[in-house]
């Protein structure tokens, strides 16, 4: 299409559906780095980042069609339009219309906005890597391509052109590039019978049968699938023989039934799905669904995964912006890469983020403004996509950034990047930068469970457990961290010794608990260590021992004295990023023991759904013998913002009693210029959705008048607790110097 020959009917489209706000308008002068790369079928190929945006778009010309192919690709506009984001297929973004004077003089004026992909296709990527690939590997590339085409079949679209030569492999991720618009394309713009001999295996058979049968799209798209998953398990073209061209002679034989050898050594589940995807008959085809269901239950049996983290992270191209041969930025790429691996491995043993990643660039002696630098202009990969993310999200070298940490996050999960699946799963799960949707969130795990990820294993077995996204199921909680606990996930270990523990989806076993707590412990699991001291002090799958709970107890609470308030708020919320932890009831009387061994300026109290009595101080920082029976009302402080609606939103779920966990710690001192008593409340919270720190000062009797200037949000929440005692219980301090 030229500026000549442009059809009333595409402009008027165009413009219809820019209008409607149908299609996105990318304005051209906001492109920069435009970067010609190649051609497709429409026409020449662009690449180029959009404003300041570090992710690079790609741009298709449509300078290779017709007024006749016009109508094809405005419906597979209109196909685009039909799906979401899926990480399984270029998506389109929208329309951009070019200057008629640019730097590339002829470059067509309208040009789709698609994912930029440097990828190769599946017959490539089989023949390059296919001897490296294993079960797991390969497993996984069937899983993926049958969910993608069961997707699009749940969206009402069929292909009718999948083979290996226009699906696209993408740092270990199958791609589809369109929905047959290539070869509707072709049959568009030639006034020649289209070729079909390059793709003969993967034609269903009934449309070389003479008499004319009404076919069945989605069944024809299940048996491409079909000789695609036998293309996997051997690496090679389906009847391929080199130098020899497919003709009409094998679409016959395949119209008779001739279809390819098993390979040896593929699961026979395996072998019996594609063989029932390729039957002749597409009434005896199985459904994409019915597909997409047995390959995840194959990939469980095998163990399958995507692919080793390691690989996923010392793979990563390492050409970057403007200096592609530079060894400064190889290095860097190498400690971006080694970074992300370690957090990896801490999160995945339920070890926890920030204090431990600062600990780490100490180590190595990493400086980690100047990684922050980098990244910001070192944008190509997942890794770099990631680990900006997580610094956003942590305030590492920057200021926290919840809404940049999951643009980021999301772009890193695009490229099939584990982490930062994981993390766009939990942002998505508790409204972190984004909004709250927590059935995409159980979503995301789902993918990692069924990928066999310990990550997504343990947070898919904590939605069934508490219901996030789905239904309450504690079997299916049980099946999954048994799962997890096989990749040796010490938080499953924890969770799952819970479940044994309390019976809840499976035969009570005391002794099976215990073993799976102290496992926990031993890996340096906070709750699996909380656990296993309650065992040793109640006897449970153990003998009693009191001795040993108490040691126990102080290497908890050591591990807590070596971080400061900020890393420890840091780290209670960095929890929900280890995977969700189970906590039985009788933690909470487990709770009430440690402030036994603090001194007696700082008491520990755990609070419950009593309504308290009045709380009364001595003025000598000890309370009264019976302060193990004053509970106090429960108060929700975010470090950054102060609602009194979440006040009330946090007092309620805890009334009915969808908080199981808060802690109150009170240190007493004196204001040598008020002399008055003073008490600071420090607040850790542990609830199923929020999980963070914080403190505030309350003067004995009335809201204290010495409150730092900088916490005035907090002021104001204490005296609009202290304004309704009535309401929420009493919660009065009285006591003199």
């Amino acid at each position: 299409m030229s500026y000549n020959t442009e059809t009333n009917e595409w402009v008027n489209w165009v413009e219809e559906a820019i209008s409607k706000k149908r299609i996105v308008h990318y304005e051209y002068e906001y492109f920069r780095n435009i970067k010609e790369i190649g051609t497709s079928d429409l026409g020449k190929v662009y690449r180029a980042n959009w404003k300041n945006n570090f992710q690079f778009f790609g741009l298709k010309s449509l300078s290779n069609i017709n007024d006749n192919a016009i109508k094809e690709i405005i419906n597979e506009l209109e196909l685009y339009r039909k799906i979401d984001s899926h990480e399984n297929i270029i998506n389109f973004y929208g329309i951009t219309i070019a200057d008629q004077e640019n730097q590339f003089g002829k470059i067509q004026k309208y040009l789709l906005v698609m994912d930029y992909i440097e990828g190769e296709t599946l017959e490539e990527y089989l023949k390059e890597n296919f001897h490296n690939l294993t079960w797991r590997k390969k497993s996984d590339l069937a899983y993926q391509l049958a969910r993608v085409v069961s997707y699009l079949h749940h969206k009402g679209i069929t292909h009718r052109d999948l083979n290996s030569g226009n699906i696209i492999v993408y740092q270990n991720t199958v791609k589809i590039a369109d929905f047959g618009l290539s070869k509707r394309i072709k049959e568009a713009t030639s006034k020649k019978k289209i070729d079909l001999f390059g793709v003969i295996p993967y034609i269903d058979p009934k449309r070389f049968d003479k008499q004319l049968y009404p076919l069945d799209e989605k069944k024809s798209d299940v048996y491409s699938v079909g000789v695609l998953l036998w293309e996997i398990s051997s690496g090679k073209p389906p009847f391929y023989v080199e130098g020899q061209p497919y003709n009409n002679n094998l679409a016959v034989k395949i119209l008779q039934g001739y279809r390819e050898p098993i390979v040896p050594d593929t699961p026979a589940d395996y072998v019996k799905l594609y063989t029932e995807c390729w039957d002749g008959e597409p009434d005896n085809r199985p459904s994409m669904n019915n597909v997409v269901n047995r390959l995840r239950i194959i990939n469980l049996q095998s163990g399958a995964r995507k692919t080793s983290v390691n690989n996923q992270l010392t793979n990563e191209r390492t050409n970057l912006n403007g200096n592609e041969n530079s060894s400064n930025n190889i290095s860097y790429q190498i400690i971006v890469n080694k970074t992300t691996e370690y957090i990896f491995e801490t999160i995945n043993k339920g070890l926890l983020g920030k204090l431990h990643i600062l600990d780490y660039f100490k180590n190595n002696n990493i400086n980690s403004q100047e990684i922050y630098d980098w990244l910001i202009n070192n944008q190509e990969n997942s890794n770099s996509n990631f680990l900006l993310g997580y610094f956003n999200y942590y305030g590492v070298a920057t200021n926290e950034n919840h809404e940049v940490a999951f643009k980021l996050f999301l772009k890193a999960s695009e490229k099939d990047h584990i982490l930062a699946q994981s993390y766009v799963g939990k942002f998505y799960q508790y409204g972190l930068g984004t909004i709250k949707n927590e059935k995409l969130a159980f979503e995301y795990f789902e993918k990692l469970a069924y990928r066999n990820y310990a990550i997504g294993q343990v947070d898919i077995g904590y939605c069934y457990s508490q219901g996030v996204g789905t239904g309450k199921d504690s079997n299916k909680a049980v099946f999954w961290y048994e799962k997890a606990v096989k990749n040796k996930s010490i938080v499953a270990m924890s969770n799952l010794g819970t479940k044994y523990k309390n019976g809840e989806g499976i035969i009570r076993d005391d002794k099976k608990a215990f073993e799976l707590f102290k496992k926990s412990a031993e890996g340096g699991y906070l709750y699996g260590m909380k656990m296993l001291a309650y065992c040793y002090d109640n006897g449970i799958g153990t003998n009693i021992d009191k001795q040993k709970a108490t040691e126990i107890h102080q290497k908890i609470m050591n591990k807590k004295k070596n971080e400061s308030s900020d890393e420890l708020t840091l780290r209670n919320r960095e929890d929900i990023f280890s995977g969700e932890t189970e906590e039985s009831e009788e933690m909470l009387k487990t709770k009430k023991n440690v402030h036994n061994n603090r001194n007696q300026k700082e008491v520990s109290i755990h609070s419950s759904p009593k309504t308290p009595p009045n709380r009364v101080y001595t003025g000598k920082g000890i309370e009264e013998e019976n302060d193990e029976e004053l509970q106090k009302s429960p108060i929700e402080l975010k470090r950054d913002n102060v609602s009194l609606k979440e006040v009330v939103d946090i007092i309620n779920e805890y009334r009915e009693g969808k908080i199981e966990d808060i802690d109150f710690t009170y240190t007493q001192y004196d204001f040598p210029t008020t002399k008055e008593h003073t008490a600071t409340l420090d607040i850790k919270i542990q609830h199923p959705m929020k999980k963070f720190g914080t403190k505030f000062w309350l003067k004995l009797e009335t809201i204290s008048k010495v409150a730092m200037e900088n916490k005035i949000k907090e002021k104001i929440l204490c005296e609009w607790v202290h304004n309704n005692d009535k309401k929420f219980g009493n919660y009065s301090y009285s006591g003199t110097k």
